[in-house]
């Protein structure tokens, strides 16, 4: 599904992009080959990519509130639904474990993880809990590109992690 979306968007240098993802976090000490590395046209369309290729109708997958609505409305279109967590304002909106364990039943697939403004979530906690109970893990980036948890950059978490250069993002192109 995302070779044929990355054939089909018009790039012709899809490859050589990829190719230079890969080389820059392999010079930084983060090693990733360059078939592990998609490139979409936007966050949107990984997101719907992702959420598509991970989940069935009636499937069920892990959102944190506040959140992004795409996540709502591609789990719709999808006809599975999204079981929102909740976030903890007072605390740099940090996802509530307990609330996130008490969500977990058979027909829950993933755990969207979200670095909001730029403050990595608590990801071992999380991660542990999504091994617990088998889930991939969505890691949303964009608000975190150069932040570290543990020494490790944000976007490294997840399963499947996913950045944009949208122009309200901490970095931005186009």
């Amino acid at each position: 599904l995302a070779r044929d979306a990355e054939s089909s968007c018009g790039i012709d240098d899809v490859l050589e992009a990829r190719e230079a993802v890969a080389a820059e976090n392999t010079s930084r000490g983060w090693p990733v080959s360059a078939d592990r590395v998609v490139m979409t046209s936007g966050s949107s369309e990984a997101i719907d990519f992702v959420l598509t290729a991970l989940a069935d109708p009636g499937d069920e997958v892990l959102v944190p509130l506040p959140t992004y609505p795409l996540y709502t409305a591609v789990l719709a279109k999808i006809g599975a639904q999204p079981s929102y967590y909740r976030t903890d304002h007072t605390r740099d909106w940090q996802p509530d474990l307990d609330h996130i364990r008490s969500l977990i039943n058979p027909r829950t697939r993933a755990l969207v993880l979200v670095h909001l403004w730029g403050i990595p979530a608590h990801v071992d906690a999380l991660l542990a809990i999504a091994r617990r109970h088998g889930l991939a893990v969505i890691e949303a980036a964009s608000h975190a590109l150069g932040a570290v948890s543990g020494g490790v950059p944000c976007g490294r978490f997840g399963d499947i992690s996913v950045f944009s250069l949208q122009t309200s993002q901490l970095a931005a192109a186009g």
